[in-house]
């Protein structure tokens, strides 16, 4: 088990922040250290609240997309999100 200032890791993550023509977006990938997991990627826009919902933040992120990577002992989160970014900003 990990273990950082008494805290138990529960998982690996990292994060990136995506400026795009069309907005903001935010890309996280994440996986459970010391488990076969698969790495998963989330992508989130930052959205502006609808008057609907008065309460709520004036903006947040919108989950738009989530992919998942097998686990495999060449793949690492840093690598995933790499990939992940690389590919989006080519299209």
């Amino acid at each position: 088990m990990n273990k950082l200032l008494g805290t138990v890791v529960l998982a690996a993550c990292m994060a990136f922040v995506a400026p795009r023509a069309g907005g903001i977006e935010l890309v996280v990938a994440s996986t459970r250290p010391g488990d076969p997991a698969p790495i998963t990627v989330r992508w989130y826009r930052l959205t502006e609240s609808d008057d609907g919902h008065p309460d709520d933040p004036a903006y947040f992120f919108k989950k738009i997309s989530s992919t998942s990577y097998p686990a495999s002992a060449k793949l690492t989160v840093e690598l995933v999100l790499k990939k992940e970014v690389a590919a989006t900003s080519k299209k």
